[in-house]
C-alpha cells in the first residue's frame, strides 16, 4: 500500500511536467496517450500514467459522471502482460475534476490487453522504455 501511495503522489507531482505521447486512436475517435515522464520501472513491473481524450463529452453510464478526459495511473508486469489500475481521474470539458478514485494494492491484476489495442500499444511503449 505504501508503494502505491508514493506512486500516486509521484504521479500528481509529475502532472505539471507531463510529456504526453499519443499511442493510438480508437475506432470511436478516442485518443490514447502515455506520459513519458511518468514511466518508472521496478524490475519487470512498470508504473505509468495514461490519458484518454474523448472527442465529445461522455454522458453518465456505469455510474460515472459526464467527462471528456480520463487520466489513470497503471501498473503493468512486462513479463506476463498483466496490468492493474492504481488510480483514475475524470475531467469535464473545461478541465474540472469530476471524479477521482484511488484503488488499493488488493486490486486484481487484469489479463493482458488485446493485441493491437491502444492498451496493448501503451504496454509495449512503457515496457520498452
Amino acid at each position: 500500500m505504501k508503494k502505491i501511495v508514493i506512486c500516486i503522489l509521484m504521479a500528481s507531482f509529475l502532472a505539471s511536467c507531463a510529456k504526453w505521447q499519443r499511442v493510438g486512436v480508437s475506432p470511436t475517435d478516442v485518443s490514447y496517450e502515455v506520459d513519458e515522464n511518468s514511466i518508472r520501472r521496478q524490475g519487470e513491473r512498470v508504473i505509468f500514467r495514461s490519458r484518454a481524450q474523448y472527442p465529445t463529452q461522455q454522458f453518465p453510464k456505469n455510474g460515472l459522471p459526464p467527462h471528456t478526459q480520463v487520466t489513470s495511473l497503471w501498473a503493468v508486469d512486462c513479463q506476463s502482460g498483466l496490468y492493474r489500475l492504481l488510480s483514475t481521474e475524470l475531467e469535464d470539458s473545461v478541465g474540472n475534476v469530476v471524479e477521482k478514485k484511488m484503488l488499493n494494492d488488493k486490486t486484481q491484476w487484469q489479463n493482458p490487453p488485446e493485441k493491437g489495442s491502444a492498451m496493448f500499444r501503451q504496454h509495449q511503449r512503457v515496457c520498452l522504455h
